[in-house]
């Protein structure tokens, strides 16, 4: 299995590592680290392959330091200070916004909050990244492509996810030899904010705080991937975003002299258009069905819904065990939810004079709903994987 973690270093090894000392936090400096465990039955583990993402990074805030170099140069590295050299002061209304979700998951017991009220390591830390915490890169998903042994990493504070070859030995990963690819451990592609390396303004970013990149099937090589969507230039609203990589099972990963990895848009989008908008600002994700359909969690709400490839809705998903909606909302959420509820009751009590085919599994899904744990509307009955989704979902 493989896995990711946090690998912490101390504030001297971080500085040794060209980290700006004031973006050091109390707790030190945590870069992922990717490990592939072999279980060892009943309880214990064996590490049989691992990568290190500060064995491949660049840096060009002090010459005395490890890594120095020309950040654009090495796109294949990863800036031990990208996170932060771009900040802008928050004017008092992004201030309060960032602070209300920041609530919103200290409710939900996502993150801990320190004793100066900053947030501790969670997957809802700010972007300002201030307090105890030492995540760097907040790593939120890791899949592993069975075909051309690659590995997509979801790096969410850098808004971009990367891939890193899975082939090499642990050896060859901590350098920039051999593999498949011949590239070692740095990495292959990265997409979402070439500004990260040098090769792009905030005009060219395409991810934003994204969650859960995984492989999908299709021709080429493609990522879907949940763009949580918080800090776009035209507002916070989360999309589902299906990339084709530029990728060449021989040569690998294209990429010209000084230009940034494509694509320059996403093959597939659900979100954009104002009728399919929502807003997850944190946690969330998306899987794309066998029959060519995505499913989406929208996290803060706990709704799970279908869309075709047309971006029709086929099955929606509400869980309503959640307690007291206004101790982990905002007001505008809870109008929303509330009012896709009383829509709901009018449609059943209606009844619209139509008889609903009874979907595979759904009087589990009906017993659960009646014990009032949740709310399931199938709006297309002919889709029996959903109805399963759905009461797989529903188990405590």
């Amino acid at each position: 299995m493989l896995v990711v973690a946090w690998e912490v270093l101390s504030r001297e090894r971080a500085i040794e590592l060209g980290r700006d000392p004031e973006q050091i936090k109390d707790a030190g400096f945590w870069p992922l680290v990717v490990l592939e465990l072999r279980p060892i039955r009943p309880t214990g583990a064996e590490v049989v392959w691992e990568w290190h993402a500060a064995d491949h990074l660049v840096q060009d805030f002090d010459a005395t330091k490890e890594g120095f170099g020309d950040v654009p140069a090495h796109p294949e590295r990863i800036d031990v200070n990208a996170d932060h050299r771009s900040d802008v002061p928050l004017t008092a209304e992004e201030r309060a916004a960032r602070e209300e979700v920041r609530l919103q998951m200290e409710s939900l017991g996502y993150i801990v909050p320190s004793d100066d009220g900053a947030d501790g390591a969670g997957d809802g830390e700010m972007p300002e990244r201030r307090g105890p915490s030492g995540d760097w890169l907040h790593t939120n998903s890791i899949d592993w492509h069975p075909e051309h042994d690659l590995i997509v990493l979801s790096l969410r504070h850098l808004s971009e996810f990367v891939v890193i070859d899975h082939s090499t030995t642990t050896e060859e990963a901590r350098g920039s030899r051999g593999g498949r690819f011949g590239r070692g451990g740095d990495l292959l592609y990265r997409y979402g904010n070439p500004r990260n390396y040098g090769r792009g303004t905030a005009a060219d970013r395409r991810l934003f705080e994204q969650h859960d990149a995984r492989w999908i099937d299709g021709d080429g090589l493609r990522v879907l991937v949940l763009d949580n969507g918080r800090g776009r230039p035209d507002g916070d609203y989360t999309t589902v975003d299906e990339i084709v990589l530029p990728f060449d099972r021989e040569r690998g990963f294209e990429l010209e002299d000084g230009a940034a990895f494509g694509p320059s848009a996403a093959a597939w989008r659900y979100g954009a258009r104002e009728s399919e908008r929502f807003y997850a600002s944190f946690v969330s994700g998306a899987v794309r069905l066998a029959n060519g359909n995505t499913v989406i969690c929208d996290g803060p709400i706990g709704r799970v819904f279908e869309v075709d490839p047309e971006g029709r809705t086929t099955f929606e998903f509400e869980n309503t065990f959640v307690g007291a909606l206004e101790n982990v909302l905002d007001p505008e959420q809870v109008r929303q939810l509330e009012q896709r509820r009383r829509a709901a009751e009018r449609r059943e009590q209606r009844g619209d004079g139509k008889a609903e085919e009874e979907p595979a599994e759904g009087p589990a899904v009906r017993s659960l709903e009646e014990a009032g744990l949740f709310r399931v509307e199938c709006i297309d009955a002919s889709a029996p994987a959903l109805a399963r989704l759905a009461g797989g979902g529903a188990r405590r």
